[in-house]
């Protein structure tokens, strides 16, 4: 055997994506590591993600991949969160859930899918300007950054953390559609797009206008024609896609609780506590609230730009064309950075969108991603030129890391207060029998609602319960005076209810349920959840744009690798 043999072997898989791949997999296993050792990190969070999870699962069990009414929720009274909440992540759960048998296994599988598909997506977007070992470093950094961890460890935003894992790819599909416009590209961005829409609105809502800002930005007047055109037809297939969700949304959002100023407003939801630095709106609650956490993360990832101000100040940076890309990164990073801060309190008050986002330092998960990028890539350029003064770069670098590194493990991993594995599973069991956020419950929710637990109540008559589903339930009222029947579940437009085969109008208690009139006679009531026929005909239009794209994707995919093995075998 030729000694050189294993050493070209070695040197073959190293430039292959596949070992730089498996790289970031195993830097993503330890850092999620502790989780599925210690426990769940706990926040008030993680039960209402799990409210919504089991929901999903249920409805899953029944062939319905979206549930139209948790019932189970509240006691019993139901809420309306799985109607107006992107749905992405419960499927995914629910999926997972169905092999595993075990939430607790679920959750951390489904946050080590997502940190890993992340960091793979900065890894792809980082290697159109840097080398393979480069852009693998620059994916573990994003693993680590810490926004991106705090998301999971301290504040278990799981959906944003989701959205943080797709958030890579649409910025690398559109540099693509912007450089060369093909098709492939554009119905790529259409998968993703619509992907970050299903998992979380803020993120979405803050993702577009990054990208908005990002591809004016980069974008080339002799191109700009056919560059409107593809992302116009990307975003119509996403919305057309995904119109079995945003249509529920857009007619449903004024029933929702959430919607209300009360829920970004006012109190601990009020937007404007959170613009950065928060020392200057959290009052005597900065310490109380952890608000100082907020504050240090944000300042942890201005540092990533650290490397951007010395190649300004050094005028190390080139204006070739990727160049100009690199410096849209910089520049969407510092319109991440503004938005969260003080400086744009004007647009916050008076634009109601950006309130409805609740929180200004959901901003930092565009930063964060354009801070790893800024700090990489500025960073070895940086290092390249400069030979003579690495160690110093290395040194200011180096610290940097460091300091980020430790606060992750020092303020985000170790104080995450986890919940162990036999403790979650109790908790769990305990779930239907409390309260969840009434920000999920229908507007005409009270609170102090929850008191009476009996399923129908009447005065003066008995009641016989016969069938109670999560979206129909029936029972008997014996012969009386004529009076209501007041159901233990939420009120919503989309109950319908039949006396003895007869349509009765529903009708509303001072609490938010239910009220079903009936006269003197017997009476047997059905109550039915009946969506409007607008919302079959959208998921019919979002079934067929899937298996529509899809298709595309594979077709031109397909085609584009035919024509690269027909190049390559006429080089040979």
């Amino acid at each position: 055997m030729n000694p050189q043999t294993p050493t070209r072997f070695i040197t073959k898989f190293r430039s292959n994506d596949l070992f730089w791949i498996v790289c970031i997999l195993a830097v993503s296993i330890l850092v999620i590591i502790p989780i599925p050792l210690w426990g769940i990190p706990d926040n008030y969070d993680l039960t209402q993600h799990m409210r919504f999870a089991k929901t999903f699962y249920e409805a899953l069990q029944t062939g319905s991949i979206t549930p139209s009414w948790a019932a189970n929720d509240n006691m019993g009274y139901g809420s309306v969160g799985v109607r107006v909440y992107p749905p992405l992540v419960y499927v995914f759960l629910s999926v997972i859930q169905t092999f595993t048998q075990s939430w607790y296994d679920t959750l951390w599988i489904s946050i080590l899918v997502w940190i890993f598909i992340g960091s793979i997506g900065v890894y792809y977007l980082a290697k159109e300007w840097l080398s393979q070992p480069q852009a693998a470093f620059t994916g573990v950094l994003y693993a680590l950054v810490p926004y991106h961890l705090a998301q999971v460890y301290q504040s278990f935003l799981l959906a944003e953390f989701t959205a943080s894992a797709i958030l890579p790819f649409c910025f690398l599909l559109a540099c693509k559609i912007v450089k060369s416009g093909k098709w492939l590209d554009t119905l790529l961005f259409s998968l993703f797009f619509a992907v970050l829409l299903l998992s979380h609105i803020p993120s979405t809502i803050i993702g577009s206008l990054a990208l908005g800002f990002f591809v004016l930005f980069i974008l080339r007047l002799e191109t700009l024609f056919r560059t409107v055109t593809r992302f116009t037809a990307a975003f119509g297939i996403s919305l057309a896609a995904t119109s079995y969700y945003w249509v529920r949304l857009i007619t449903e959002a004024d029933w929702v609780k959430h919607n209300s100023t009360q829920f970004y407003g006012a109190g601990y939801y009020n937007y404007a506590t959170y613009l950065f630095p928060l020392y200057f709106n959290g009052t005597n609650k900065y310490v109380e609230r952890l608000l100082w956490f907020n504050d240090i993360e944000t300042i942890l990832t201005l540092l990533l730009f650290a490397p951007l101000l010395i190649a300004f100040v050094t005028h190390a940076g080139t204006r070739d064309a990727k160049q100009r890309a690199v410096a849209a990164f910089a520049a969407t990073g510092l319109f991440a950075f503004f938005m969260l801060s003080l400086g744009s309190k004007f647009l916050w008050d008076n634009i109601a969108l950006l309130q409805k986002l609740q929180f200004p330092w959901r901003w930092l998960s565009v930063a964060s991603l354009m801070g790893v990028l800024v700090f990489c890539i500025f960073g070895f350029q940086l290092l390249d030129r400069f030979k003579h003064r690495s160690r110093l770069l290395g040194y200011v670098f180096g610290g940097i890391l460091l300091v980020i590194v430790l606060f992750d493990a020092t303020q985000a991993i170790i104080p995450s207060a986890p919940v162990p594995r036999a403790e979650f599973s109790k908790k769990l069991e305990d779930l239907d029998g409390e309260a969840g956020c009434e920000c999920w419950w229908p507007i005409w929710g009270k609170s102090g609602t929850l008191v009476e637990r009996e399923k129908v109540s009447s005065t003066d008559r008995t009641v016989q319960i016969g069938e109670w589903r999560e979206t129909s339930r029936s029972f008997t009222i014996s012969p009386g005076q004529p009076s209501n029947a007041r159901v233990a579940t939420f009120y919503y437009p989309y109950w319908q209810a039949r006396v003895n085969g007869a349509v009765v109008e529903i009708g509303i208690d001072g609490d938010g349920t239910m009220l079903i009139p009936f006269g003197r006679e017997e009476s047997a009531v059905n109550l039915i959840f009946r969506e409007p026929a607008q919302i079959a005909v959208t998921k019919a239009i979002s079934l067929a744009v899937w298996i529509i794209l899809l298709g595309s994707i594979l077709v031109l995919f397909f085609r584009r690798k035919a024509v690269n093995d027909a190049n390559f075998v006429e080089l040979l």
